[in-house]
């Protein structure tokens, strides 16, 4: 029982983790600092044309959850979205629909 009425004193802290986003000619990449989290700690979703990305670390006396948001960009292939967590850094990769990558046009010269 001593557990269980520790847990109810547990502190909950909310947490807005630092973010990276980059974009190449194929992909976004986003980078979420989320430290002493694990893959099962990790909640990554995608609703309509937002991405949302939650979860929570529970500690001794503290449990920490987060929560960011982010508009999908124009030319999105949600359906190919992937994440990947290790070592306390979530990277969410974003590929661009083929019609958004940029296509090199060939000059013919006479």
């Amino acid at each position: 029982m001593a557990n269980l009425a520790t847990r109810d004193h547990q502190r909950t802290t909310h947490y807005e983790p630092p973010v990276d986003v980059y974009e190449s000619e194929k992909d976004y990449l986003i980078v979420l600092d989320v430290p002493g989290v694990t893959g099962s700690g990790i909640e990554v979703e995608i609703d309509k044309d937002v991405l949302k990305v939650s979860g929570r670390r529970e500690g001794q006396a503290e449990t920490v959850t987060y929560s960011r948001e982010f508009r999908l960009p124009p030319g999105t292939e949600v359906e190919k979205v992937a994440a990947k967590a290790s070592a306390g850094v979530l990277n969410i990769t974003l590929p661009k629909h083929q019609s958004a990558q940029p296509r090199r046009i060939e000059v013919d010269v006479h």
